[in-house]
């Protein structure tokens, strides 16, 4: 009488024909919807993380370190930006105190390659 029992039947794309498998109590096979377990101990939903770690470059931690590193290049690109200024200006200040005519700012900014990317 083991045939007797409810069967699956989810049907197959490639046959369109019905699974034979022994049907649960909610009406489909262990395969085509059975009961779920899941993950519900410590262990088992820390074992579920690991087994579904891919990469890690969308993990908590590789965002931080992201952060970290924008934060420093965009110090850093200030820091070379007062450099720069600085240089500038003194550059400018001693062709001015040198210089017998007034040069006007921006064909002296031209003349020191003063155009940044």
């Amino acid at each position: 009488m083991a045939n007797a029992a409810p069967r699956c039947g989810a049907r197959s794309k490639r046959t369109v024909k019905p699974c034979r498998a022994a049907a649960m109590p909610n009406g489909r096979c262990k395969v085509h919807g059975g009961k779920s377990t899941g993950t519900w101990t410590p262990e088992s939903l820390e074992r579920s993380r690991r087994a579904n770690w891919k990469h890690g470059h969308f993990s908590r931690e590789a965002k931080a370190e992201r952060s970290r590193l924008r934060a420093a290049i965009l110090a850093l690109r200030d820091l070379c930006d007062a450099i720069y200024r600085t240089i500038y200006l003194t550059r400018l200040r001693a062709i001015s105190l040198h210089s017998s005519r007034v040069v006007p700012l921006n064909s002296e900014a031209a003349a020191l390659g003063a155009q940044r990317p």
